[in-house]
């Protein structure tokens, strides 16, 4: 008997993520590993906070990280790119305008951080590759639910940055397709499409690699 599937806390209209292109039972939580943050991106929170920018670090550092994590399948990574991209939203505070939500404009200056260093580094498949050894060497230990996971995780890591990102963004972190436009420099349309294509393909994926596991079990 193969591995049972667990889908988790998605954006769903009567059973199927967003629009209806995509069923529920095609995709998991995304990226809900028993990941801590480390002591330097976390710190103690006060019980006021005074300073916005400290505020908004705190509010979503979590999301930032988790969001680096989907893209990179690397820790280390993640993390590395999550403290970057806060340094380059308090140096570039001031030149806030409010054109889009605090929110969506960390998330845009996460993706191009994550872009710079793609374009710096021709390590995104050795930490791919990383991440997946480092997850199944651990998986004898966490063996039910991580193994729902590293699937999606698979499943995700076949498709482009581009339409990860789409389908994380949307059926994850529930932007709408305006702020999906915003933060990848998109006209709305354009995204509605990109969506569309990118749930598309990953159902494709999932369907053949699930029915290649049946074809083995049997």
């Amino acid at each position: 008997m193969g591995v049972r599937y667990h889908f988790g806390r998605f954006r769903t209209v009567g059973g199927f993520i967003g629009n209806g292109t995509l069923p529920q039972k095609y995709i998991s939580n995304l990226c809900n590993f028993t990941y801590t943050l480390p002591v330097c991106l976390t710190g103690e929170r006060r019980d006021v906070m005074n300073d916005p920018l400290e505020e908004m670090y705190h509010l979503y550092k979590t999301s930032i990280f988790h969001y680096l994590l989907q893209l990179t399948f690397h820790q280390h990574t993640a993390e590395e790119l999550t403290h970057d991209t806060f340094l380059k939203a308090f140096r570039m505070f001031t030149s806030f305008r409010g054109e889009a939500s605090i929110k969506t404009w960390l998330y845009r200056i996460a993706r191009n951080t994550y872009l710079d260093h793609v374009q710096k580094k021709s390590s995104a498949l050795e930490e791919q590759t990383d991440f997946s050894e480092r997850m199944y060497a651990d998986s004898e230990n966490q063996q039910g639910s991580l193994d729902e996971k590293l699937f999606i995780q698979h499943i995700l890591s076949q498709l482009t940055e581009k339409e990860r990102t789409l389908i994380v963004l949307r059926d994850k972190d529930l932007f709408t397709y305006r702020e999906i436009g915003l933060i990848l420099n998109m006209p709305e349309a354009q995204v509605k499409v990109g969506i569309f294509r990118a749930r598309k393909k990953f159902k494709e994926y999932y369907i053949h690699e699930t029915q290649g596991d049946q074809k083995n079990e049997a």
